[in-house]
């Protein structure tokens, strides 16, 4: 068969739309997207036509590409790209901070302001005092630097945002000095030495991997030096035979040579635990009850060390009061509140900050201010952030509280399901995730979901694909449901109701 054969053989734009099919498609969506779509797959049957041409297997391609069966392919298509691909989702899989899955939920105080200012008009930049202009940060900045004791503070699009500005204003052209124990890679490759570079700052680097001391900074400083750089290391930690300099020792050698001193705090967290966490409070966590108010964390518990550990995360506080200049963290994170990076510290670098150009390209827009603001009024009152913050909830959330919320969401889908699954509590461990307090875990309660009749790997698909996309782990062919990630009784009877219709349609088949 010659090319021009196989060619003619393939309907025209217009044969396609004529169908009945489309002409059904056509009153539902955009007739310049079916048209468009149309064309595309044309073109895509052409190409594959010739290539089946040169290997000898027209005649099977050809076969495929009757009107009908083109028709029913530019229906799929056109349909997928009218689907909304960003969804609300049920976390099931016990990482908090799940990246993936849009990290921290955000309190319904902070929606309902995002609604407030988003659904008409705002005071975004303007004093409703006087009528001129003001700054969109201004609405951040008093309660931040209430919460924080900082002098200045500003926002930006992400922590990584807040970084790369805060070096290119301060340090541009200068050499930073850092200890090679902190340089480290965040999420999406993006190292640390790399944001120096595109800030304009030359590294300096001091120490060892795991030892770096105040003189090894003290001995790097030149005429040269523009910065002092502390960096958290938020997503991993170096243990065993290390060491390095605290805050107050850095901030002291930035003022006596007149550097500027910034810390990279990273994961952002306002609420210093070790104030705050009774004896009480400690055992619910660990699900021991405890009727006395007496401090039993030093007890041996299992536990203690993840305790521990929680505990020990520095706040913004901390590096503030530690005498750092500038100060950058995330707004999600142990914050919980929308995606940004918040930058604090002395009142002329903050400043430099606002006035660098790089700042029109990082701004948020009037809804992340919305958010954090309705946030960070939770944090007014410790524990009443405890309690209201949704990640600090879902760290916080006693075992017995997930045990207890286990048994109704396990009890409800055998009840529901007719013997298609079995099903069982066991321990288990969350994780905080989202690059913050590396590798650490909070003991709960996994409900263990497994069938006769379908695979896990099938089964956390069919979960997926739900109406609302529900995620689960899979570990030993059982697909595993963290409640301590599962918001309110809402997401319970979703995930119930999934497990039903995966069980009434693989029962039907």
């Amino acid at each position: 068969m010659q090319n021009s054969d196989i060619l003619r053989k393939i309907p025209s734009v217009n044969d396609i739309l004529e169908t009945t099919e489309i002409k059904e498609l056509i009153s539902e969506c955009p007739r310049s997207l079916v048209v468009n779509v149309t064309r595309r797959i044309l073109g895509e049957i052409r190409q594959a036509a010739l290539a089946d041409k040169r290997s000898s297997n027209a005649g099977s391609t050809m076969a495929d590409n009757t009107i009908p069966a083109i028709s029913n392919r530019i229906v799929k298509s056109v349909k997928k790209s009218m689907n909304q691909t960003l969804e609300k989702a049920i976390n099931a899989t016990g990482v908090i901070l799940h990246t993936s899955l849009g990290r921290a939920p955000i309190h319904e105080l902070a929606l309902k302001q995002i609604i407030d200012v988003s659904k008409g008009y705002s005071t975004l930049e303007v004093d409703k005092t006087t009528g001129k202009r003001s700054s969109r940060y201004n609405h951040i900045q008093t309660i931040l630097c209430e919460l924080t004791g900082a002098p200045a503070a500003t926002l930006v699009n992400n922590n990584a945002a807040a970084v790369l500005l805060a070096l290119n204003s301060i340090t541009q052209g200068k050499e930073a000095i850092v200890s090679r124990s902190h340089l480290v890679e965040i999420g999406g490759s993006f190292r640390m030495p790399e944001v120096m570079e595109k800030s304009g700052t030359t590294l300096v680097e001091v120490g060892s991997t795991n030892r770096s001391y105040i003189s090894d900074y003290k001995n790097a400083i030149t005429d040269r030096t523009g910065l002092i750089l502390i960096v958290h290391p938020s997503n991993f930690r170096i243990t065993g035979f290390t060491h390095s300099p605290d805050l107050e020792e850095i901030a002291n050698l930035g003022k006596e040579f007149n550097i500027p001193t910034l810390h990279d705090l990273g994961s952002g967290a306002l609420i210093n635990l070790k104030n705050i966490c009774s004896g009480q409070f400690l055992n619910n966590l660990r699900g021991i009850p405890c009727g006395s108010e007496t401090d039993t964390y030093n007890n041996n518990s299992p536990d203690d060390d993840y305790l521990s550990n929680i505990m020990s995360e520095p706040t913004v506080k901390e590096s503030v009061a530690a005498g750092i200049d500038v100060t950058t963290f995330s707004a999600d994170k142990l914050l919980g509140g929308p995606q940004g990076g918040l930058i604090i510290g002395r009142k002329d670098l903050i400043d430099s900050c606002k006035s660098n150009p790089l700042m029109r390209a990082l701004r948020v827009d009037k809804t992340t201010i919305a958010a954090l603001d309705a946030t960070l009024r939770l944090y007014v009152d410790d524990k009443k952030a405890l309690e209201n913050v949704p990640i600090l909830k879902m760290i916080f959330s006693p075992v017995t509280t997930v045990d207890e919320r286990a048994n109704r969401l396990k009890n409800n889908i055998l009840n529901n399901t007719n013997g298609f699954y079995s099903a069982t509590v066991e321990d288990g461990r969350s994780e905080i995730g989202g690059g913050s307090m590396p590798a650490e875990t909070i003991p709960t309660k996994v409900v263990s979901v497994s069938s006769n009749h379908i695979s896990a790997n099938k089964l956390a698909k069919e979960l997926r694909l739900n109406a609302i996309p529900i995620f689960a782990r899979i570990e030993r062919d059982m697909a595993l449901l963290d409640p301590r990630t599962v918001i309110g009784t809402e997401e319970e009877n979703e995930i119930v109701n999934a497990f039903k219709i995966i069980a009434d349609k693989n029962t039907a088949n």
